[in-house]
């Protein structure tokens, strides 16, 4: 007789632009599957990328090792605290571990007699570091979820935590914000059913879930891969752009209205390389430079179809794209527009929010735009 497997589905809300983490049924394991190290009797030991540093997690300490040198050691528990289980993500940008720390209400410590196991109180942590300092990036409390595996995506934005919830007695997956701190999806499942987590969802005995941040459709949520960075980014679109829509035709990467000279030249130079890495056909950027260097095209904007149009022919493009940065307070929005040359009217666009954005973090939110504007090769 075939076993079933109770899952219910709880999509947590961030308080943030009505953002949510989508977990939906999937035909197929949502990336590599995801072993977490338990640092009990042997230490964990991980490596970066290159080979060149050591990271390890024991009872006690996280220690780092650069050619046979210890570049650090941070102690990471204390007589309350018992090291649990510990990973790093496929990046190498953050290590997390999660942790148990037991505590004895003062009555129970002076009651004659031997302890009651339930006057001793249990929290649970998750320390999210940075494997190159040691230092801690965020502190999440999990609260009574006792983790039994640990998964992070590979540019290490969520942890993935499967553990028993001891206060309602119950099994649950859950994915934090490793940024935010906050809870973005929880699944209680039934306490028998086997589960495996993967970097981009989970298992439930035979049936597997994978999981996206989106807001709805044309929205898609983004945190910064540079773990210092608390960045957040929302793209908005209303249609794509394929190398099989526009055919052969050649665009102009022009303007970057809003942003000072230096990152002007950086953000349009940035655009041009992802456009033509992306199979499109661009315009040549000093072409451009010296046409727009004549007077008539210095103030040359969005609303002047007849320019567009002027500056499209003697660059023998079919296509202009525009850009435009602007910031109000914690904010900053960064637009881009498709003109045709022929009739000078907007064919697409696409924008996107950068919450808490500081200026190194442009380059990689025109990274997001267009990875999520450029359609996939058919």
């Amino acid at each position: 007789m075939r076993k079933t497997f109770v899952v219910g589905v709880l999509l947590v809300l961030s308080a943030h632009v009505s953002a949510q983490l989508l977990v939906r049924p999937a035909s197929a394991a949502p990336g590599e599957e995801f072993t977490a190290c338990v640092p009990d009797r042997k230490a964990c030991v991980f490596t970066d990328l290159q080979g060149d540093n050591t990271y390890s997690v024991d009872r006690d300490a996280l220690k780092r090792t650069s050619a046979s040198q210890q570049v650090y050691s941070v102690p990471i528990s204390t007589k309350s605290i018992k090291i649990l289980h510990a990973a790093i993500n496929k990046s190498r940008t953050q290590i997390v571990i999660a942790s148990e720390q037991s505590s004895v209400a003062t009555g129970a410590m002076f009651s004659p007699g031997l302890m009651d196991p339930s006057s001793v109180h249990r929290q649970y942590w998750l320390s999210v570091r940075n494997p190159k300092s040691g230092e801690e990036i965020k502190s999440i409390d999990m609260g009574m979820l006792r983790p039994l595996g640990l998964a992070m995506t590979a540019s290490g934005d969520l942890v993935w935590v499967s553990g028993d919830e001891l206060q309602l007695r119950r099994r649950e997956v859950r994915a934090y914000n490793t940024r935010s701190g906050k809870l973005e999806h929880s699944t209680t499942v039934d306490k028998s059913a086997t589960i495996r987590l993967y970097e981009r969802g989970f298992q439930v005995g035979p049936a597997f879930y994978a999981a996206e941040m989106a807001t709805g459709e044309g929205i898609r949520k983004h945190s910064s891969p540079n773990s210092f960075s608390i960045a957040e980014f929302t793209v908005r679109r209303s249609a794509g752009i394929s190398t099989k829509t526009l055919a052969d035709a050649a665009i102009g990467v022009v303007g970057f209205q809003g942003a000072n000279p230096n990152l002007r030249d950086s953000l349009e130079s940035s655009l041009a390389i992802k456009l033509g890495s992306a199979g499109f056909k661009v315009v040549e950027r000093q072409r451009l430079k010296d046409v727009l260097q004549e007077a008539q095209f210095q103030n040359l904007g969005l609303t002047d179809s007849s320019k567009a149009s002027e500056l499209g022919r003697l660059v023998n493009a079919q296509y202009l794209l525009f850009g435009q940065l602007q910031t109000a307070g914690s904010i900053t929005s960064i637009a881009l527009r498709l003109v045709s040359v022929e009739d000078g009217t907007l064919k697409n666009g696409i924008e996107l929010e950068c919450r808490d954005c500081a200026p190194d973090d442009y380059l990689q939110g025109l990274t997001f735009l267009i990875q999520d504007w450029v359609e996939p090769a058919a």
